[in-house]
């Protein structure tokens, strides 16, 4: 009996990790037609925030909102592929910075639809650190 409980928790635990993990990694729908998904922290769990896209006709507004535990400057990039340490990559696009807690705004010349049906990526990084590391990423 004692067996049959701990595998029973064990799964449970399993399927509970598996469908946070899933849930954080996905771009969500929205009633009104935009797209949102969870920023989770790379480094430091006090680093997280949100990514929402909104359609403006060929182009994309997209809106970052990073939350922590102090007030710095992000340096923000989307950019294709699911590695959110290719910071500066060729075919990335710089967003608008970000102050922790404040939305920034960038209108993007891609169409909604590139954003949500190819792997892209939005990530943060501490604009005044000098080590410029990843901070907190999202998963388009």
């Amino acid at each position: 009996m004692r067996a049959k409980l701990s595998i029973a928790f064990i799964a449970a635990l399993t399927l509970t990790s598996a469908a946070a993990q899933a849930h954080t990694m996905h771009l969500v729908r929205l009633p009104n037609g935009d797209y949102t998904a969870p920023m989770d922290e790379l480094i430091d769990p006090a680093w997280t925030g949100s990514v929402t896209l909104h359609a403006q006709g060929l182009k994309t507004l997209v809106v970052v909102t990073v939350r922590g535990n102090s007030i710095r400057r992000h340096a923000l990039e989307l950019h294709p592929g699911g590695d959110c340490n290719e910071f500066g990559a060729a075919n990335s696009i710089v967003l608008n910075p970000a102050n922790t807690g404040v939305p920034s705004n960038t209108l993007v010349s891609l169409p909604i639809t590139n954003l949500t049906s190819s792997d892209y990526v939005v990530a943060a990084r501490d604009a005044t650190n000098a080590q410029q590391y990843q901070e907190t990423c999202a998963h388009l």
